[in-house]
């Protein structure tokens, strides 16, 4: 699998949490070489204050002054690492290029290559089958019609040190240049943490883009029929879109995986929010998120977050279509079908090759009366 040209940009795992009592995301950080002393972290109930805006200083203690640029190629993980291929320290060269198909060696240089669509991916370790299935089919740097589409996956740390692990990710990452990581453990309940790194990387990096799709390793994504829809929408700005819930409550029964006490959130309702299996955002909704959330209090159920954040700014929820094209269940598959959605959830990586392949192979077959996806 070629890795399309993209730049490295790991951000890598750097801090040291040891002996806090509470976890402060994206607070005071500096490079710690290959080494990390990180021990189980609880998620805060709330941001402190300094939230999300200082992910600035890490890339800065990363790269200098790069950190204002749009191209980021350093790995803060592994100084021997950079060392060994011949860098200088303190300087960051692009990784080496390989080439595929008309995005050969186009840097993810969104200054001068700006993409139409940077798709978000949220990923664990273990999730590498998932990874190469997307990579293969749907998250493939591509260009349709005259749009460049990009994918990247986030990713956070192992609870426990695992070195072997840390250096599958880095190899990994040095391949295919699509990894974006860093310092908050890899758990259910940090989505939000690893949701908002997504969200902060556009607005320091690739503010040049269009839109903005956050999703996750189990779904299918027809990424034809989303840009075709975002073209035909034309909007630019405040825009946001998915499978919206316009009325949905706390969940307070303490077995269920979305259980939320009083004291997390003592309203009876949520404010609208998109799915988090799959949401579209132009890029200026991205910025916004980022420069608010340090005021927003912080949140575990990602979706439900992302929903505060654009309350407080008063972006509303928009529909793509008039037909529903964000499943976030499991959806039948057949070609006609899956021609006309942007989502479907609960997807293996078998399922996903399957799928794309068969849409690939058929796109000058015609379909005659076929009804809308359930």
């Amino acid at each position: 699998m070629s890795s399309f040209g993209k730049e490295l940009i790991h951000l890598g795992v750097i801090g040291n949490s040891r002996g806090k009592q509470q976890f402060t995301p994206f607070a005071r950080f500096s490079v710690r070489g290959k080494h990390r002393s990180c021990q189980s972290i609880t998620p805060p109930t709330r941001f402190s204050g300094q939230g999300l805006s200082d992910l600035s200083r890490v890339t800065r203690s990363c790269s200098g002054n790069q950190a204002q640029n749009s191209r980021f190629s350093a790995h803060c993980t592994n100084q021997d690492l950079l060392l060994s291929r011949g860098e200088k320290k303190g300087e960051w060269a692009a990784a080496e290029q390989e080439t595929e198909g008309d995005c050969s060696g186009q840097d993810i240089d969104c200054k001068k290559n700006p993409p139409f669509l940077v798709i978000l991916v949220t990923t664990e370790y273990w999730q590498l089958q998932a990874r190469t299935a997307i990579r293969q089919s749907w998250g493939k740097e591509r260009i349709i019609g005259d749009k460049r589409i990009v994918s990247f996956f986030l990713l956070g740390t192992l609870e426990r040190q695992n070195k072997s692990a840390e250096t599958r990710i880095i190899s990994e990452s040095l391949k295919y240049k699509d990894i974006i990581q860093k310092n908050f453990i890899d758990t259910y309940y940090n989505l939000t943490l690893k949701t908002l790194m997504g969200m902060e990387w556009v607005h320091h990096f690739c503010p040049q883009s269009s839109f903005v799709m956050k999703t996750d390793t189990d779904m299918f994504i027809n990424t034809f029929y989303l840009t075709e829809l975002l073209v035909r929408k034309n909007r630019t700005t405040n825009f946001f879109t998915g499978s919206i819930n316009s009325k949905d409550h706390p969940i307070r029964n303490k077995v269920s995986k979305w259980y939320i006490s009083e004291i997390e959130y003592p309203g009876e309702w949520y404010p609208p929010f998109c799915s988090g299996t799959g949401y579209v955002f132009s890029t200026d909704v991205a910025n916004q998120i980022y420069i608010i959330s340090p005021s927003v209090p912080y949140f575990k159920l990602e979706d439900v977050y992302v929903g505060l954040c654009l309350d407080k700014l008063r972006i509303p929820l928009e529909e793509l279509h008039s037909e529903n094209t964000f499943f976030p269940s499991k959806v039948k598959f057949s070609i006609c079908r899956f021609r006309k959605i942007v989502t479907c959830h609960h997807v293996q990586p078998s399922e996903i090759l399957m799928y794309w392949n068969a849409l690939q192979s058929s796109q000058d077959d015609e379909c005659i009366g076929a009804g809308p996806a359930e």
